[in-house]
């Protein structure tokens, strides 16, 4: 089985597929669906997933981003922080 770091990150902290789907005013369905890969978050989501997860901006780059962070979602205060948005 593959690993999937994204349900390992929310595990992690405690929530449920359920409960973020509620979050993120999406159906547990739709959150499986984004959760594996089959349909992509929108970039809202993406903003809501990494502060419920308390990520920092390589785990929110690498999880979210495939990598390649669009640096204009960021903030001055975010980046002078340095932890997580």
């Amino acid at each position: 089985m593959k690993a999937n770091p994204l349900k390992a990150a929310r595990i992690s902290v405690g929530f449920t597929q359920r409960e973020m789907a509620e979050k993120l005013k999406i159906s547990t369905t739709s959150f499986y669906q984004k959760e594996h890969n089959h349909n992509k978050f929108t970039l809202d989501e993406k903003v809501k997933i990494t502060r419920a997860y308390n990520l920092t901006f390589t785990q929110m780059n690498d999880l979210l981003f495939d990598g390649i962070l669009p640096m204009d979602l960021l903030t001055t205060a975010d980046l002078k922080s340095g932890k997580s948005i």
